[in-house]
């Protein structure tokens, strides 16, 4: 992650300047890195965020909420269900202040962006989340870490179930995955890879 992030941030400040909107072809590169340290931000969350040792690693190194925050606008761009659950940890642990999350969320709401499908198409599949491959379990198993969901998580799709008309900006940035799983769904379904999973964000199995 350290050597992700540090790459990032380089990009950031080489390329964000002269950014005014993202562009999911030109900087492909870029925001695929994003989305890698994105999920496994929030696969680690409770044990980078819980644990004091790793502060100074979060704050100074990650520096998450700067990446999130530039020009180049990766939550706009990175896989929907990557996007918001990353949104429901910065909310859980504090990690940006309630505003900017809101003023991301509903900037990006209101514009389509060209090749952001294609880039979701090309980066949707988590081909060992989970771990399948039944000859090597056996070495794998020990020290790989499943998808645990928080009580957040289940209180957030309990209340996606209802009628969302009217939801407030505050209200849509916990909103359920189940709304953001139609694009990896239909992703998986025309994918020639089609016997791969979506990634195990997905409370669905």
């Amino acid at each position: 992650m350290s050597l992700v992030s540090t790459w990032i941030h380089e990009y950031i400040e080489k390329h964000d300047q002269d950014v005014s909107d993202p562009d999911p072809v030109l900087h492909n590169v870029f925001y695929s890195l994003v989305q890698a340290l994105l999920y496994s931000f929030c696969f680690r969350a409770s044990h980078l965020l819980e644990d004091p040792k790793y502060s100074i690693f979060v704050k100074v190194e990650l520096r998450i909420a700067d990446i999130v925050l530039a020009n180049l606008n990766p939550l706009k761009v990175v896989n929907p269900v990557v996007a918001q659950q990353f949104v429901r940890v910065c909310k859980r642990y504090k990690i940006m202040p309630d505003e900017q999350l809101i003023q991301i969320v509903t900037h990006n709401s209101k514009f389509v962006l060209p090749g952001a499908q294609e880039f979701a198409e090309e980066h949707s599949f988590f081909p060992f989340d989970p771990y399948t491959l039944e000859s090597s379990r056996s070495f794998i198993d020990p020290i790989y870490q499943s998808w645990e969901r928080s009580a957040d998580d289940a209180s957030d799709e309990d209340s996606a179930t209802g009628d969302n008309a009217g939801t407030s900006a505050d209200e849509s940035i916990a909103m359920s995955l189940n709304s953001q799983l139609s694009l990896s769904d239909q992703v998986e379904r025309d994918s020639p890879h089609s016997q791969w999973k979506p990634m195990s964000f997905s409370p669905a199995r």
